[in-house]
């Protein structure tokens, strides 16, 4: 069985910022979602790949709680944000932290706090033999599932602004 998650962060112009964690199950649609002050479209992109994560870990301990065995399920993290999927898919976030969070230029890398938790669960998932792949989607292109990620970002965005 495979179960798609489709991810987005969104920021208003004055920093307030939402996310959103869809999973497209066989048994439903399951939203997750929130909002922060402060902060940037990237660090949303990243925080709804993050709970995603933790989502996908919460369940598969529960079910293995539950039944001595994880199920058989193959995760598939869709995304619109070329930043993540690139920086996931290519474990750039290794090197990063190797090299001290700077890049091959030696610039100081943005968000790694966010990175390293990010790496950490990815690893998790990996040594436990959860499958997990990541795709990048184009986004706002007419793509139902992205479209309604990006819309419950932007509603907890506007919640964060109203402070909701």
């Amino acid at each position: 069985m495979i179960e798609r998650i489709y991810t987005d962060g969104a920021c208003t112009s004055d920093k307030f910022g939402g996310w959103a964690s869809i999973f497209f199950t066989q048994s439903g649609t399951i939203i997750f979602s929130g909002g922060e002050p402060k902060t940037t479209n990237n660090r949303m992109e990243l925080k709804a790949i993050i709970e995603s994560l933790k989502h996908i870990i919460n369940y598969d301990s529960w079910y293995f709680e539950k039944n001595n065995t994880y199920p058989n399920i193959k995760y598939e993290v869709f995304s619109d944000s070329a930043y993540c999927i690139n920086c996931i898919c290519n474990r750039w976030y290794r090197s990063w932290e190797n090299n001290h969070w700077k890049n091959a230029r030696g610039d100081e890398i943005k968000n790694p706090d966010m990175w390293s938790e990010c790496g950490s669960l990815i690893e998790y998932l990996q040594d436990a033999g959860i499958p997990v792949r990541f795709f990048k989607v184009k986004g706002h292109s007419g793509n139902v599932k992205n479209d309604l990620a990006d819309t419950v970002a932007k509603s907890e965005s506007m919640k964060a602004k109203m402070g909701l």
